[in-house]
């Protein structure tokens, strides 16, 4: 299931520091035929008194269905796309309305065998607040947005004030994205390319480009116990964030033993 994050200092849930905090709900999984495909509907509902804060008072449902077909070396076509809608109520006597929504999805193209080559789009928005009276901006369920919008790993869900440029993207965030990579028995490259854009821009002068990222990355298997990837992922700054920004470059290197 998706991450999401909210536009408050709240951040993701944990328990909303409230004695009444609920999360819970209801999935279920379909499989279609003999292609691998899968349809995932799910339903959850959380509350949170949050007496402590009662700005962050929330009570709402998240009704979501996630339709996908994974990659595979018999499927040349792979792809996913899950979309959810958030209803309910916040604020301190939960006088504001919840109207919210998150898409995400890609398509995949896949061909050759020695040399298995995959093409793939992608796109991942997330609802922001508009100028009307309703909260519309994402409620937060999942902190987790390890490498969700490019491998330099600049936007976090842990708060509003997170990631390495100062902003919680994972709301009012869209990134649409294209990538190539390549697959040689262990050896694996891979490029991309992702654009960052603000979903509403009505509460930012004005400005909706975020930036650009391009990602380079290989990942190498030496035996069933140790593999290696190396990488660089280079963030070009957009209007939003200000013409005087600095570009970020990120590099890694690292190697895991198992046994």
């Amino acid at each position: 299931v998706l991450p999401w994050a909210d536009e408050t200092d709240d951040g993701p849930i944990v328990n909303g520091a409230s004695d009444d905090a609920w999360f819970t709900g209801v999935t279920a999984g379909f499989g279609i035929g003999e292609t691998e495909q899968s349809l995932i509907p799910y339903v959850l509902y959380y509350k949170d008194g949050n007496g402590a804060t009662p700005v962050f008072k929330r009570s709402f449902y998240t009704i979501g269905l996630l339709y996908d077909r994974p990659t595979g070396e018999d499927n040349m076509f792979d792809w996913s796309a899950e979309y959810a809608y958030q209803m309910g109520e916040r604020g301190p006597s939960y006088d504001t309305d919840i109207k919210a929504s998150i898409f995400e999805g890609w398509f995949g193209v896949s061909f050759g065998e020695n040399f298995r080559n995959r093409f793939h789009v992608g796109v991942l928005a997330t609802s922001g607040q508009d100028d009307s009276d309703d909260s519309t901006a994402f409620q937060p369920l999942f902190g987790d947005t390890h490498q969700r919008a490019g491998l330099a790993d600049l936007w976090s869900a842990t708060s509003s004030t997170g990631g390495g440029l100062g902003a919680n993207l994972f709301t009012n965030f869209t990134d649409i994205y294209a990538g190539w990579d390549l697959t040689m028995g262990a050896h694996n490259f891979l490029i991309a390319y992702h654009q960052f854009t603000l979903t509403e821009d009505v509460l930012s002068g004005g400005e909706d480009d975020i930036g650009s990222e391009v990602d380079l990355r290989y990942q190498g298997t030496y035996s069933q116990n140790l593999t290696f990837e190396v990488g660089v992922a280079s963030f070009m700054p957009g209007d939003w964030i200000g013409s005087d920004a600095d570009s970020t470059l990120r590099g890694w290197a690292q190697a895991r033993l198992r046994f």
